[in-house]
């Protein structure tokens, strides 16, 4: 009797030991699968900063190019609207990258 609940407790001890095993797999494609979907949307919202930052770019160039009456204010040069959109998209990407 003791000889057979012994064999019970070693084959229930195997059958948890592959469960274990088995969910740790499962944990580790799961995982695998999160951080690839956060680096997508981390690569998605990096080309968003990007496209957002030239669409200003063209817009503000686009906006100089027609006529428009005098205005006491000094606007600021296409070469530093340039450099603010990219301060901006870097910051930007900086953010999400620092995430991964």
């Amino acid at each position: 009797m003791l000889h057979a609940e012994r064999q019970l407790l070693l084959a229930e001890s195997e059958l948890n030991r592959i469960q274990l095993l088995q969910d740790l797999e499962n944990l580790r494609h799961e995982y695998h699968r999160v951080a690839d979907t956060i680096k997508s949307a981390g690569n998605v919202a990096s080309s968003l900063a990007k496209v957002g930052g030239f669409v200003l770019l063209f817009r503000r160039f686009f906006r100089r190019m027609q006529p428009s009456p005098k205005t006491t204010t000094e606007s600021s040069s296409l070469v530093s609207e340039l450099f603010n959109g990219v301060k901006t998209g870097f910051s930007i990407w900086q953010a999400f990258r620092a995430r991964r």
